[in-house]
């Protein structure tokens, strides 16, 4: 009986290993991959990575609360990770629109955003990051991007790390002002506001 035990422990303990093998890569350390921060990661079941985020911070946090929103339109679910004011990260998982006030626990996350400057990059970036300070890293800026509604800035390095999107804050004001889109130099006090990943 003691044999076929510590072989079903053996078996269950491979197939997870398989199963949530991003844990061995990126749990306990807070790095960001191209498909995972920290302990959560792309594809997986949201009830996980609100628990493994519980368990993550439970000696630094005393709660971690998250709401529902939808974009505009029913579009992607966006589910905030906020201890008090402070957002950790955010979940995107396309859901039918009957869940629009409850978390469907089951949907699987599709996109990771990362606001928490405790997590970074292999190469050392990080959300508040000054973007003179990436270029250190991740090469030179090749241009900001904003985003067709306005919504956000996008920048691209010539060394940029694989599968990950950097939202950043900082593109010339007074090129803005004269409705460009695209630039190549940056506000001294320019930084990172956000790294995300997604499965696609």
């Amino acid at each position: 009986m003691k044999f076929k035990f510590n072989f079903i422990f053996y078996v269950l303990t491979i197939v997870g290993i398989f199963n949530y093998s991003p844990l061995l890569i990126a749990q306990n350390n807070r790095l960001i991959t191209d498909k995972s921060a920290g302990v959560v990661w792309v594809d997986m079941p949201i009830s996980y990575a609100l628990n493994y985020l519980e368990k993550e911070y439970r000696t630094e946090l005393y709660a971690i609360s998250y709401c529902r929103t939808f974009e505009p339109e029913g579009g992607a679910g966006r589910i905030i990770i906020k201890y008090f004011d402070d957002v950790i990260m955010a979940f995107y998982s396309e859901e039918d629109n009957k869940f629009k006030f409850i978390i469907n626990n089951n949907a699987r996350i599709e996109q990771i955003t990362v606001y928490d400057s405790t997590y970074k990059t292999k190469e050392g970036i990080y959300p508040g990051m000054l973007i003179k300070d990436a270029e250190k890293k991740i090469g030179k800026l090749v241009e900001i991007v904003m985003s067709d509604d306005g919504s956000g800035q996008y920048a691209e390095f010539s060394k940029m790390p694989k599968g990950i999107t950097l939202k950043v804050f900082g593109a010339p004001f007074e090129e803005m002002e004269k409705g460009k889109r695209r630039f190549k130099t940056f506000e001294k006090d320019a930084k990172i506001t956000s790294i995300s990943i997604s499965k696609y």
